[in-house]
């Protein structure tokens, strides 16, 4: 058993959740510092307009950024009103939090913290139409190693909480999500087709 996968399994059982010493080891290369950020921009922006940011806005500050075809074919039909589901894409603040440590905007990722109140303040202002520019410059990535032992605990939690019938638990709000952003980061599937099986 790996160290990480160790230090794993001891913060599930201090939850007070089941563990399973033969679940698989977790794998997988970080994404490029370039496709995480495009990602993390895309987030902000469906996760703004779900919080009232005019669409309009949205799509404006998306095509000024040139990434609208970074946006997934259900992010678009959102930004373009075609959609509701705002409640869906308030949820996507979680994965934006764990991108954010990705890139090194966050000191620290936890499978039960909550998403700290000025977490914001990293990303680009978009009621103001600020350019990602400043955002960009502040990244610093995380190393491989630290985003597999990070996904790591986030598999081994996640399998605990399903397995103890504790999904809809709210001291386990987000882990879903942030697991989500965490696989995405370290595979080559496209967002929409991450599979968080336990």
């Amino acid at each position: 058993m790996t160290a990480s996968r160790q230090k794993a399994l001891v913060l599930a059982a201090s939850l007070g959740l089941p563990v399973n010493s033969r679940l698989p080891a977790v794998g997988g290369h970080l994404r490029p510092s370039s496709a995480i950020i495009e990602r993390a921009l895309c987030l902000n922006v469906v996760a703004a307009v779900s919080y009232g940011l005019p669409s309009q806005a949205g799509r404006k500050w998306v095509e000024s950024e040139g990434l609208w075809l970074s946006l997934t074919p259900a992010e678009r039909e959102f930004l373009a009103g075609a959609a509701s589901g705002a409640s869906v894409f308030r949820r996507s603040v979680h994965s934006l939090y764990a991108l954010a440590w990705l890139l090194g905007l966050e000191p620290s990722l936890s499978p039960i913290s909550t998403v700290p109140q000025d977490f914001y303040k990293a990303l680009p202002d978009l009621k103001s139409g600020e350019p990602s520019r400043r955002f960009r410059a502040r990244v610093h990535c995380v190393t491989e190693g630290e985003a597999l032992e990070a996904l790591d605990i986030f598999y081994c939690v996640h399998w605990g909480v399903r397995e103890a019938g504790l999904s809809s638990a709210a001291r386990f709000d987000g882990l879903e999500e942030r697991r989500h952003a965490l696989e995405w980061a370290l595979s080559t599937e496209t967002w929409d087709e991450v599979s968080l099986d336990t």
